[in-house]
């Protein structure tokens, strides 16, 4: 050994030595570290290390740190919770794509409407009467000149917007439109005949071609509910007119999620669907897994709907968004934790509540927090979004979901359309509660929302009249009250089976059916008046269901039954009120309380936008632009077509523009009856009548075909 080895005084430290804190009780040497590495390696055999591994390395750098160099525990949290405040950062999707494929397309077709009362016409040469001719050359249809030149028949246009995630075989609305300078005057009373509905796109140099067939309409035509005024005016109101969901689509619609421009690659494509399709699993019929997002290219992922937010497909695009993209456990911890925290707060608790939905099933706990919340709208917050994570643990969200719809006016469209996915006892039961509330919009919102989870449900007492209406009869407590629905379905709604009409009463249903009831009787007269047959006449009770029914048996039409009820209502011969689509709507205006006290002040807040309404309560706007309006007056239907054998995709595009649907709730009917209406229809016998007689013959045929058989 050398000699110039000695011992080492370690009471005294060496000029390399540096100094420790003279206020820290802490002297690291190497039996410290030596410490320090056999629990280490302590953790490492036992198998406890992924979680802290998997903490961000600055955290975990702040906490040996401060332990080496003696700081306090608090002060070593302090310093870690600092570090993942700034450093923690989870990507959503937001940040990597833009989701597609949510807008309405638009669909049009010329159609052939019958079944008219003398208002139609021949129409004049155009190239939407070639394509007409095309249309019924098509079908095979015998004698179509004198089809078009029947007083009782209208070439129409057809309009349908194809919805966003529609499945085939789903119904949507139509439009209708009589043609500027047609011969025809009224759409009143009419049906129309099946007509292939198509896309359209404006080629430049070559017009309008037709594109992909995705729907077809049929059904009786729905005018204007407020058939009044002078005559240019009435005119107008009845050359437009509706089908509620007399449209049916033939596709699947499905979404498409496109990645930014900068993150592009097969790669990143199929990380994101596989991400979304984790977060939503699916099984087919079969029991096999499914995926809701398929890859198609490097930039482009198709996505299914998800059955749970098929009656709110706006809320689906922000889950969708905000679902993480890359998260280990203690950064998805760490989030819930501080979503949890932003959830309370009633500024952040809408966004926050949608990022924990977008968690998943992790989240419940937090969410279940936000349920004891003193803010009304922290505690909606909170239950809506456990609606949409299939909550059933707890009945707490139901009831504050209830409260919501019956009470709050800005919240009740997305109460009810979260109550009608929560397929459950208690969800039932508090629709079934709502049948009875004071407000008639809350009162159809369960209706329809029961209508959604359970169509035969008790409650509703449903009656369907072959494909024309539905009548649901409510025996719930509540003012008595009648629905009438334009949009969707052909749906009658009567809240207290026991309602009679007032008497004395002489009530046209449609142009072919009268009521009539004197003053003391308990009973009424219904008529049915057919060309060429016996009158078939009917006495049934006061009861409006009852009419209703009878009417149904007699064939009338849920235009005819619309028309009773609403010249019922301008005679005061109903006993409460009517009411004509009144669905909740969002978009609207709430006072936000400060501290959760229900009397204190608040600040005004806007709950959602009106263009994103669930899909169970969307409507589309019922007049038609200034643009559409300017292309139909354009429509120049004297003037003939160039070629009367060229193909139906160049028809006009200015007459196959947006239609508006009847007028708004609200306005009343024209009940004034002609002699035709009040007396029997008798034929005069005349060469001409015959040959009406002959090609109402050929119309009756026609209507008598299997639903879709002659398609125009």
């Amino acid at each position: 050994m050398s000699s110039d080895i000695r011992p080492c005084d370690c009471t005294k430290p060496s000029a390399g030595h540096v100094a420790m804190n003279a206020e820290s009780d802490f002297q690291p040497g190497v039996r410290h570290y030596a410490l320090l590495l056999l629990g280490a390696i302590a953790i490492v055999c036992c198998g406890c290390t992924t979680s802290l591994l998997q903490i961000p390395s600055n955290g975990v750098a702040s906490r040996l740190t401060g332990f080496i160099k003696g700081q306090s525990a608090d002060a070593v949290n302090q310093n870690a919770a600092d570090d993942f405040n700034t450093t923690l950062h989870t990507p959503v999707l937001n940040d990597y794509i833009s989701v597609q494929g949510n807008t309405l397309v638009p669909l049009r077709g010329v159609g052939l409407v019958v079944n008219l009362n003398g208002t139609g016409g021949n129409p004049p040469p155009s190239s939407l009467q070639t394509a007409l001719r095309q249309e019924m050359a098509r079908r095979n249809i015998p004698s179509p000149s004198k089809v078009l030149a029947n007083p009782n028949t209208a070439l129409v246009v057809v309009t349908a917007y194809l919805p966003a995630n529609v499945r085939k075989g789903q119904p949507f609305d139509a439009r209708i439109l009589l043609p500027t300078n047609t011969n025809a005057t009224s759409l009143k009373g009419g049906y129309l005949l099946a007509t292939r509905l198509f896309e359209e796109a404006e080629v430049r140099g070559h017009g309008t071609r037709k594109g992909h067939e995705y729907a077809f309409a049929e059904g009786p035509v729905l005018t204007a509910f407020g058939a009044s005024g002078n005559g240019a005016e009435l005119r107008g109101l009845l050359a437009r007119g509706s089908i509620p969901g007399g449209a049916i689509s033939r596709t699947d619609r499905n979404l498409e999620i496109v990645l930014r421009k900068r993150f592009q690659s097969v790669r990143k494509s199929k990380q994101i669907a596989d991400v979304i399709s984790t977060r939503f699993q699916r099984y087919d019929r079969f029991g096999h897994p499914e995926s809701q997002a398929k890859p198609k290219t490097d930039a482009l992922i198709e996505l299914k709907p998800h059955p749970i937010y098929r009656n709110n497909f706006p809320r689906f695009h922000q889950v969708i968004r905000s679902i993480p993209l890359a998260e280990n456990e203690v950064a998805r911890r760490l989030r819930m934790e501080s979503l949890a925290e932003a959830l309370l707060n009633p500024v952040t608790s809408a966004v926050s509540a949608v990022q924990l939905e977008a968690i998943g099933n992790d989240a419940k706990p937090f969410l279940r927090n936000g349920l004891d919340s003193p803010h009304a709208d922290v505690r909606f917050f909170a239950a809506e979004a456990l609606a949409y994570l299939q909550d059933s643990e707890d009945s707490t969200g139901v009831d504050i979901l209830k409260r919501a719809a019956r009470d709050k006016p800005a919240f009740r469209v997305y109460a009810l359309a979260a109550l009608s996915i929560t397929d459950t006892a208690h969800s039932i039961l508090a629709l079934r509660d709502l049948l009875s509330a004071e407000s008639l919009e809350a009162r159809y919102g369960a209706v329809r929302a029961i209508a959604e989870l359970k169509d035969n449900d008790r409650s509703l007492n449903t009656v369907r009249f072959s494909k024309r209406f539905v009548m649901r009869q409510i025996d719930a407590d509540g003012a008595p009250a009648v629905h009438l629905a334009r949009r969707r379905i052909p749906e009658i709604t009567i809240f207290g089976v026991d309602q009679q009409l007032l008497l004395p009463a002489v009530l046209n249903i449609g142009h072919k059916i009268r009521v009539i009831g004197h003053d003391g009787d308990e009973t009424v007269e219904i008529s049915r008046y057919r060309v060429g047959e016996d009158t078939v006449r009917r006495t049934c009770s006061r009861r409006l269901v009852d009419i209703v029914r009878t009417a149904g048996e007699l064939q009338a039409a849920y235009p005819d039954i619309v028309q009773f009820m609403i010249e019922a209502e301008r005679q005061d011969n109903l006993p409460g009120e009517l009411g004509i689509d009144r669905l909740p709507q969002s978009g609207r205006v709430y006072l936000q309380q400060s501290n959760g006290n229900e009397s204190a002040s608040g600040s005004t807040r806007r709950l959602g936008s009106s263009v994103r309404t669930p899909g169970i309560f969307d409507r589309i706007d019922d007049e038609p632009s200034a643009e559409e309006s300017e292309q139909l007056d354009l429509t120049n239907f004297s003037k003939p077509s160039e070629d009367a054998n060229s193909d139906a995709a160049t028809v006009d595009t200015s007459a196959t523009t947006l239609l508006s649907s009847p007028s708004e709730p609200g306005q009343t009917a024209d009940n004034s009856t002609t002699a035709a209406q009040r007396e029997p229809i008798r034929d005069t016998g005349t060469s001409e009548n015959q040959e009406q007689r002959n090609s109402s013959g050929l119309l009756k045929r026609l209507m008598k075909q299997p639903f879709g058989q002659h398609q125009f």
